[in-house]
């Protein structure tokens, strides 16, 4: 049965007030924060002080945190070198599901290579990779869902970066992955479980530093508020440095730090670096993590802000800076009508998996397990019904 568009047809003229009222808040919250950024970049010392102290007092924290760099300069598109590397991984994912006949998980991650000025041909390649029958568990016997699979991909995403990277890189290096720079490790994985992601993960950091490689983590269109609510914390806590920070009385919700930076930042240009303060119970042995926001557009009249992650080694060296201000910005111009870095694109599809593959794949572990005798499950009846053919 089609979508009732007489339903729809009978709630636009609410749709459109309510838009229109959230329209006129948002724009308020942003003159509000505009207000107060000029005000923080005037006693920037102070802000830094400010998070420091709450960082110190708090169980969790989400928040910016100014670096040494003028908090609203902004800087120019450096030279960008004849030669360096740059290599990018995405990935894509069979997620399992107790409807299906078989569950199984496939994660594939396509990795692309490209070596600037050596006169070699960029290398491409796909690693599959079917997770073990213990991983698709959780440690209290329940199927793992979406967002872990996303964790095993983003590791394998990681470790595939580090495998493709010199000991001692003959160029400038560096590596990209679509999403923040660090994987997630959220409340819902268990200790152990927790434990060891973080470890490996902190194995793999640990070994980009010592080869001195850019390990960096680019958002497209960024929707974070990380600066917005540095902005609250001062606002809240600066006559009473006793004051606690609380994020639920936060204020000039909604303005997203693409909104603040947007007007400010011609093409090419960057930020000022931020330092990014992600503290909770389970952030134990994460890396230090720094922020820039890049306008990656060519147009004057349009800017397209990206957000660029890299750890904080890398902001302590200005020409690590330089480097992956200038490469980034120039791998995104290879789409011009829709700046992105090409290498992350051609990675997404390399990376893809489309539904006739997944059946496919499926067919391949049913086949094995006849042809050994093993037993196999029955899909779902509402798998079944899915799956018949539209009328």
């Amino acid at each position: 049965m089609p979508i009732n568009y007489a339903h729809i047809e009978s709630n636009l003229d609410r749709f459109a007030d309510l838009t229109r009222k959230k329209l006129d808040e948002m724009r308020q919250n942003y003159q509000n924060a505009t207000a107060q950024i000029e005000i923080a970049a005037r006693e920037q010392d102070a802000v830094r002080q400010a998070v420091e102290r709450v960082e110190r007092q708090a169980k969790s924290l989400y928040t910016a945190k100014p670096s040494d760099e003028a908090m609203l300069a902004s800087f120019p598109l450096p030279a960008c070198p004849e030669k360096y590397t740059l290599i990018a991984a995405d990935g894509s994912q069979i997620n399992p599901s107790r409807h299906r006949a078989l569950q199984f998980c496939l994660i594939n991650i396509g990795l692309i290579h490209v070596e600037h000025g050596s006169g070699h041909a960029p290398t491409q390649n796909v690693y599959t990779k079917l997770l073990d029958q213990d991983d698709l568990y959780t440690n209290e016997g329940f199927l793992i869902g979406e967002e872990e699979v996303a964790l095993h991909r983003d590791l394998l995403e990681r470790q595939f970066l580090l495998e493709a990277t010199h000991l001692e890189p003959s160029m400038p290096t560096i590596t990209l992955t679509d999403g923040p720079l660090e994987v997630f490790t959220g409340a819902s994985r268990s200790g152990e479980r927790r434990q060891r992601v973080q470890k490996q993960n902190a194995v793999i950091n640990e070994h980009m530093r010592r080869r001195g490689v850019i390990n960096a983590g680019y958002i497209d269109k960024p929707g974070a508020e990380m600066i917005n609510r540095m902005l609250d914390l001062y606002v809240q806590t600066k006559n009473d440095p006793s004051q606690s920070y609380d994020d639920k009385k936060r204020a000039n919700k909604g303005v997203s730090d693409l909104a603040l930076f947007e007007k400010r930042l011609a093409p090419g240009e960057r930020s000022a670096i931020f330092e990014a303060v992600s503290k909770n119970e389970n952030a134990e042995g994460r890396q230090e993590v720094c922020f820039f926001l890049l306008n990656v557009s060519n147009d004057p009249e349009r800017a397209w802000l990206a957000r660029v992650e890299f750890p904080k080694w890398v902001a302590e060296d200005p020409e690590k800076v330089n480097l992956l201000h200038a490469v980034l910005y120039r791998d995104a111009q290879v789409l011009d009508k829709t700046p992105y870095p090409y290498v992350l694109h051609r990675a997404h599809e390399l990376a893809v998996v489309v539904i006739a593959e997944h059946d496919e794949v499926e067919e391949m572990l049913l086949s094995c397990l006849d042809h050994e005798h093993l037993p196999s499950g029955t899909m779902s009846h509402k798998q079944s019904l899915k799956s018949l053919p539209k009328r």
